[in-house]
């Protein structure tokens, strides 16, 4: 009856999810406020998100 009202239920996020978004926020706050440039921060996204996930 849930499956009918309210369709599939969502996939579940992949290894790592929570932490990529925190890490997306935390690059784009050091990069916003000058702490680090764009390229630094986008660098450590990368390398966060790639341990985050492995």
């Amino acid at each position: 009856k849930l499956a009918e009202t309210f369709g599939p239920a969502p996939q579940v996020p992949i290894k790592g999810h929570s932490k990529v978004r925190a890490e997306l926020t935390k690059a784009a706050e050091e990069a916003q406020y000058g702490r680090l440039t764009p390229a630094q921060a986008a660098e450590q996204f990368y390398a966060a998100c790639k341990s985050a996930i492995a």
